[in-house]
């Protein structure tokens, strides 16, 4: 087996390792796990050895598994409440008749500059699209008769203390991390194809501590969010409303729960549904609404022709279509592996993002190879993937 790739994808609620190889031209599934990350609340490390702890039984368990074999590399894919979004516009002008990789460069500078001047800690530089002379958009622009030359980046950004924290952790169990990807743009690869993405969409990925989505419009990402509310905020509401305690209320949540009205059940039961429906939607209610107001502020309510695409999680809950279908005015499906890795994974959506993260590695990432250019984890792998994206444009 070869090109060995070891995807972990880390979210407050879980931790998600999947190993694919190559052979043959093929690809296939070697491993996957899913356990509890410890250590992580709120999008805060808070205890250090415990999440540590996490990490190493994950990489103990594809060490056993693999009998042997050599991970070449790990990506790395992050679902963080306070993941924040810069879109940065530059132009120039092109002093020669056609564009050159000199006009290139110096925006991609410009970019990569000003993208590292935010406060929170730059871990991804993706290039949208370019624009000729302020009218056509195109994905390579050089050698191309232009006056003016305009690129559109979009710049993801973790806060600052856990991403020293994640790094530190890290570089103790000493792996190779060639990437560290945000969680909206790992959904986006993995569940969404150009059609979907041509025909205006929206994915939307409900976790446990926030909620993401990325609006499409002609193949393009119009707009990416991450909104700090999600499936822990439904728990507490059912803790509240029905007095019990937290752990109880999970539990009733994953089993019972579901959105809409239902008639109320005859006779006693051990869970009232018609009441934890309620307290269920009213939460719901707000996220999609929430999310509707962004598509309200853009002009593409009840406008994007392929519709709501649900990713794993809470997305899953019984009766979100409907639900999701009253507030858009929007069709609505459930995310699908699209690059269809195994036949296996293509209906076992919680190891969509990480799926996403190794398509989106594999695509934009590997490049790295042909640039010399190491992107080990440490404390400078901001700069490094800012050069990266500097030459990559």
């Amino acid at each position: 087996m070869q090109n060995i790739t070891a995807i972990i994808d880390i979210g407050s609620g879980w931790l998600k390792t999947l190993v694919i190889g190559e052979e043959e031209g093929k690809r296939a599934t070697l491993h996957k796990s899913l356990m509890i990350t410890k250590g992580i609340r709120k999008g805060k490390i808070l205890d250090s050895n415990a999440f540590k702890e996490s990490l190493e039984e994950s990489i103990n368990e594809i060490n056993k598994k693999l009998w042997g074999e050599y991970i070449d590399e790990y990506v790395i894919t992050v679902s963080h409440p306070h993941t924040t979004h810069q879109r940065i516009k530059e132009q120039k002008r092109v002093m020669k008749e056609k564009i050159t990789n000199e006009d290139v460069r110096h925006l991609s500078t410009i970019v990569a500059d000003i993208s590292e001047e935010s406060s929170g800690e730059l871990i991804k530089i993706v290039p949208i699209h370019w624009i000729i002379d302020e009218k056509e958009k195109v994905k390579d622009p050089v050698g191309m008769i232009a006056t003016k030359l305009d690129i559109v980046a979009d710049v993801f950004y973790l806060p600052q203390s856990f991403y020293d924290e994640l790094v530190s952790v890290i570089e103790s169990i000493d792996i190779y991390v060639i990437d560290i990807i945000p969680n909206i743009l790992a959904t986006g690869e993995a569940s969404i194809d150009y059609d979907a993405k041509d025909l205006w969409c929206i994915a939307v990925d409900i976790g446990k501590e926030q909620t993401s989505f990325v609006i499409y419009e002609d193949g393009y990402p119009l707009r990416y969010e991450t909104l700090p509310i999600g499936g822990d905020a439904v728990t507490r509401d059912i803790s509240i409303g029905m007095q019990i305690d937290i752990k109880e209320a999970e539990d009733i949540k994953i089993k019972d729960g579901g959105l809409g009205l239902i008639e109320k059940e005859q006779g006693e039961t051990a869970v009232d549904k018609h009441f934890l429906y309620q307290i269920m939607t009213a939460r719901y209610e707000e996220i999609l609404e929430k999310i509707n107001t962004r598509l309200i502020e853009l002009g593409k309510d009840g406008r994007l022709a392929w519709g709501v695409i649900f990713s794993w999680g809470w997305s899953k809950v019984k009766n979100l279509a409907s639900l999701s279908k009253d507030i858009f005015q929007l069709a609505t499906f459930a995310a699908e592996d699209v690059h269809t890795v195994s036949k296996e994974l293509k209906t076992n959506m919680q190891f969509i993002n990480a799926l996403g993260a190794y398509s989106w590695s594999s695509k934009h990432t590997t490049a790295t190879k042909w640039l010399g250019i190491d992107l080990r984890v440490g404390k400078d792998i901001a700069q490094k993937i800012g050069n990266f994206f500097k030459k990559l444009f």
